[in-house]
């Protein structure tokens, strides 16, 4: 009999060895954000009512006895959205629901409704590019199938006080009928890395067309993982909430047959969970469960036109993949990072970032732009001044902004940072802040810097004297033995060591100066400053 050791990602650095290959399909349960649940009136807020239990739920949700179910046609909207965007060869124009029977706390009805035989699409795919999801080359995902199903509720378990307290089990219903989309991908994953990737690009996907928050440790994005080792017997992965979870199960498990091969094991064929170190059998898959499934007749099939999918597939404003290319290169030149950024919804108003930058970009580019574009400083002032300020600001959304800043205000503060000659940076991003936490509608920027005193002053308008006391006020902040090691020295005679030192030291100094100066002398004369008096 194989015995399996606990600590298999701990004896050994995880590789995957050419001898054994590694072969991964994915099972992907998305929670639809429609405001009603998938057959009935109930409302679709499973997480936002946690703590009070059977709020959302209806006479069919709690499976009284002569309900009948009430079909949500939102869920197949959403559902066709994302089949179209993924490319589906096959939509089903004529959908049905079947019955699949089992027993479970937590499915009061005995039987849960999703699409069998006749699912809403086959054959769909996505695409994993090495540029843009950090995979080592493009590859092709095949999707096998697309269906629309019942989520199911919860059980949560309360131990007894004593030890002849059983405890008992309390079920919440709130997420019971809550609409899914269940997606099968076809075992084409041969790698962690693309299998991270898959997930991360969905998750974008599905953010993106607004069908789903993708939240996985809410529980609106929940994945289980089929994993065999040389085409042996299939393992699948439960209990995997998080994209690091997936990832350690599919490393232990891995380890785990090859060990098991190595010993002339066979493997077993069963669903195994994940618990937080390793991987532990549930259930023999072998043993096949009659789950009787049947068509429920209470519901009729789905009759779709090709007019309607055609509607669909326009309203997808363009492919996310198309999209990042051209932000991350000329003229836009954005990180990948803040590319990604662009395509996320502001999280306090629901408002698409991407559209507003780019109207902002091409406006400075073309045509609003005085001394000379510079998309490094409008890159810089729009992700790391307006997006972080307005995320930490707790009265103001990107919607006020984009209604209390014209795109001509905002380049108006642009190009003055680009002259350089009014305001320094530091000031530059105090009075943005200012102008955005007070709600200022198209401040007037050149007002605000001569009210407040906050004018540049240059370095050729200080005298020594002024020059030499500033010198002395950053001279406390230094370490005296950093700067006996390059005072008086040759360039040459100075060491590396003793250079970071003084770099770090410098950093520390010109901070100092600048809350002297009231940041109205410019970080580099600063530095020039000091430099000139070693």
């Amino acid at each position: 009999m194989f015995r399996e050791s606990k600590n298999l990602l701990a004896q050994k650095s995880f590789k995957i060895l050419p001898e054994y290959k590694l072969k991964c399909g994915l099972e992907i349960h998305t929670q639809l954000s429609t405001s009603k649940k998938l057959f009935s009136n109930s409302k679709n807020d499973p997480f936002m009512a946690m703590n009070t239990p059977n709020v959302n739920v209806s006479p069919f949700d709690i499976s009284l006895p002569g309900t009948q179910p009430i079909f949500n046609y939102e869920t197949l909207l959403y559902g066709l959205k994302l089949a179209s965007y993924l490319k589906f060869k096959d939509i089903n124009l004529e959908s049905k629901f079947d019955r699949k029977h089992y027993f479970y706390q937590d499915n009061p009805q005995g039987y849960q409704i999703t699409q069998k035989f006749e699912p809403l699409g086959h054959n769909g795919s996505l695409l994993l590019s090495s540029l843009i999801d950090g995979v080592s080359q493009d590859k092709k995902i095949n999707i096998s199938t697309l269906q629309l199903e019942q989520d199911t509720g919860k059980s949560l378990v309360r131990a007894g006080e004593t030890e002849l307290d059983n405890g008992i089990i309390e079920i919440d219903l709130n997420r019971n009928n809550v609409p899914l989309i269940e997606l099968v991908t076809e075992p084409d994953f041969q790698s962690i890395e693309e299998v991270k990737a898959f997930l991360l690009k969905y998750r974008k996907i599905v953010r993106f067309l607004g069908i789903c928050n993708g939240d996985m440790e809410q529980g609106t994005l929940r994945c289980d993982v089929n994993v065999n080792v040389n085409d042996h017997c299939l393992v699948e992965l439960k209990n995997l909430p998080t994209t690091s979870s997936i990832t350690h199960a599919i490393q232990y498990e891995y380890m785990r047959q090859v060990e098991n091969l190595k010993k002339g094991g066979k493997g077993v064929k069963e669903t195994r969970n994940w618990d937080g170190e390793k991987t532990v059998a549930i259930r023999d898959k072998n043993m096949a469960v009659d789950y009787r499934f049947m068509p429920d007749n209470e519901l009729k099939p789905l009759k779709i036109s090709t007019k309607l999918i055609k509607q669909i597939e326009a309203k997808i404003p363009f492919d996310i993949d198309t999209e990042i290319m051209k932000l991350i290169s000329e003229p836009f030149n954005l990180s990948l990072l803040r590319s990604n950024s662009l395509l996320e919804k502001d999280e306090k108003s629901g408002v698409f970032i991407l559209d507003y930058y780019k109207t902002l970009a091409s406006k400075y580019l073309y045509s609003y732009n005085k001394g000379g574009v510079n998309m490094v400083l409008l890159n810089n002032i729009f992700f790391n001044e307006i997006l972080v300020n307005i995320s930490k600001l707790s009265n103001i959304t990107f919607k006020e902004f984009t209604h209390l800043f014209k795109y001509e205000n905002v380049l108006d503060l642009v190009n003055i940072i680009n002259e350089g000659e009014m305001i320094t940076r530091p000031n530059a991003d105090r009075l943005l802040h200012y102008a955005l936490s007070a709600k200022l509608e198209n401040p007037d920027w050149i007002s605000l810097i001569e009210q407040n005193e906050i004018s540049k002053i240059s370095l050729g308008s200080l005298t020594k004297v002024q020059q030499d006391e500033i010198y002395n006020k950053i001279l406390e902040s230094f370490d005296p033995s950093i700067l006996s090691k390059i005072h008086g020295k040759l360039p040459e005679e100075r060491k590396s060591k003793d250079l970071q030192k003084f770099e770090k030291g410098m950093n520390v100094a010109i901070k100092t100066a600048l809350e002297l100066t009231n940041y109205r002398i410019d970080p580099l004369d600063l530095r020039k400053i000091i430099i000139n008096h070693l």
